[in-house]
């Protein structure tokens, strides 16, 4: 059931993130979306960080990225939120292949 209730939060986080950042988004908004109690974000994920950094790592996995993720990882490196080494490393990848991820990186 756990798993059930993480994935939806996931869920709901990756558009929301996707469509305003880290900053623009709650954590009462995606619970809302997801149908869930903040009390089952915070206990699944720790902290908004956390889900965010999640969100992210999801979209940098994904073998066919969809719009959203390209738009969570440009969040993530505009406003420099959940990024750990790992992404980080992601991202240099990334930018070998990729002159979105390239520009962006620039950007920052």
């Amino acid at each position: 059931m756990a798993s059930k209730i993480r994935k939806t939060i996931l869920d709901n986080a990756i558009k929301c993130f996707a469509q305003r950042g880290y900053a623009g988004c709650s954590t009462a908004e995606i619970c809302e979306k997801a149908n869930v109690s903040e009390h089952s974000l915070f206990r699944l994920f720790g902290s908004k960080e956390q889900l965010f950094s999640e969100c992210l790592s999801a979209s940098l996995a994904a073998p066919h990225p969809r719009r959203s993720h390209l738009r969570i990882a440009a969040f993530a490196l505009l406003e420099g939120q959940g990024l750990s080494d790992e992404h980080r490393a992601a991202f240099r990848k990334l930018r070998k292949v990729s002159p979105l991820i390239k520009e962006l990186l620039n950007i920052s």
